[in-house]
């Protein structure tokens, strides 16, 4: 009969009337009570611990025998125990109790990948476990799989990929995965991966050749690259990720909103759409009233949201019937709705910042003028009243008022002074 020595916490102290009970049940044939009995001894011999190594090594065989998962999987799972055992020096006590951890939170609770401030997860567990050359990897067919941080997540919708539990990677192939945290629905806009690669340690992907569908602004799917990841915020919402750019740079896109006709690159940022440009083909928007008069703007990035379409910096163009107007740099921002262009120079812009240095300095300068005013009005008074002891120790009272007088004038001045400005 097994049995454990040493301290049992909360956890392993009721697991081990459960495992009793599983223990003298029917459940295990009587090769795989010696091989567990077996592979408990290599562990002690490691210098592994009753808690929590063997009782996760029990809640293991326990979970694969409740799920009904096939008895191969369990013996390749022990086989690869049995030689981490006994690769010597290789293997670390440490990493023995990571990795039987790692399977307990993989067979108890779907999760294929724990770390310290993210979670990797699956919605089903749709496996194998694969054991060849001293290397177990678990291959997983058609699950959701889920990375969380903090209140942020990413997800992949019906991928397919190979894990490394030790090494905390994923290969995978296939899945889409869309903009739901920033308030797209997924079947309005996302993006089909081909295949990929994931680091677990953290809560993130890079992706080359996705292909790109939004049904708000176009009709054709793009190809291009992906990079999304969690980050820590509390509002997943405002998130700048996923991030979509488009290989080609030379889309037409008519009405792109609407009565506004647009060519360039294109790209997402979070909730935003980008315009792309590069300094020799800048992108360009073009509002046309009718046959006499249009507008055109042209620049590195515009951002369209669904109320409006914004540029920092773009050159700008007012055809009309016989005449134009041109300006090479504004802030320009055009109001969907209402179907309305704001502009404002650079050199406006520059002014108005030149202004407010100005005003931040003059408020600078009269705070220290303040605090010299206040530190001499303090040495004044304490002047007077030293002055005013002595004189009354030499019996002069005329000369302490004399001097308590000069002082409060002193402090006055010092006053006003500090109160006037530059």
């Amino acid at each position: 009969m097994l049995t454990y020595s040493g301290d049992l916490r909360k956890d392993g102290a009721s697991m081990q009337k459960e495992f009793l009970t599983f223990w003298q049940s029917d459940t295990l044939t009587s090769h795989q009570r010696e091989s567990f009995i077996k592979t408990i001894n290599l562990l002690q011999s490691k210098g592994c611990k009753a808690y929590p190594d063997f009782v996760r090594f029990a809640d293991n065989l326990m979970a694969f025998k409740r799920y009904k998962y096939d008895d191969s999987q369990y013996e390749k799972y022990e086989n690869a125990i049995t030689d981490m055992v006994n690769a010597g020096r290789k293997t670390r006590v440490n990493d023995l109790s990571e990795f039987l951890q790692t399977m307990n939170l993989f067979v108890r609770r779907n999760i294929v990948c724990n770390n310290q401030r993210t979670i990797w997860k699956v919605d089903k567990m749709n496996f194998l476990i694969m054991y060849d050359n001293k290397k177990l990897l678990v291959k997983f067919d058609d699950v959701n799989l889920v990375g969380y941080q903090d209140r942020d997540s990413l997800k992949l919708y019906k991928t397919s990929g190979v894990l490394d539990p030790i090494a905390k990677t994923w290969s995978g192939k296939g899945g889409k995965l869309g903009w739901e945290r920033v308030g797209y629905p997924l079947d309005s806009m996302n993006v089909v991966l081909d295949n990929y690669a994931l680091n677990m340690t953290d809560v993130g992907i890079k992706a080359d050749s996705v292909v790109f569908s939004n049904k708000y602004y176009f009709t054709q799917d793009l190809m291009g690259d992906l990079i999304d990841k969690a980050q820590n915020g509390d509002h997943p919402e405002k998130s700048t990720y996923p991030r979509f750019t488009s290989y080609s740079q030379d889309f037409n896109v008519k009405n792109i909103v609407k009565d506004v006709d647009y060519h360039g690159g294109l790209s997402v940022r979070g909730r935003n759409f980008i315009g792309s440009g590069t300094e020799e083909r800048k992108a360009e928007i073009r509002i046309t009233k009718n046959d006499s008069v249009s507008f055109s703007a042209y620049a590195q990035a515009f951002v369209f949201d669904p109320d409006k379409i914004v540029s920092d910096d773009c050159e700008m163009v007012l055809r009309l019937a016989h005449d134009s107007i041109y300006h090479p740099s504004v802030i320009m921002r055009y109001t969907i709705v209402r179907r309305k262009i704001e502009k404002e120079s650079e050199e406006r812009r520059s002014i108005d910042r030149a202004e407010l240095r100005e005003r931040a300095e003059d408020r600078a300068e009269f705070d220290k003028r303040a605090v010299r005013g206040q530190w001499m009005a303090f040495v004044l008074t304490l002047v007077a009243f030293t002055v005013a002891g002595i004189s009354a120790w030499m019996h002069e009272p005329t000369i302490g008022v004399a001097a308590i007088g000069v002082t409060i004038l002193g402090i006055v001045k010092a006053l006003l002074g500090s109160r006037t400005k530059k």
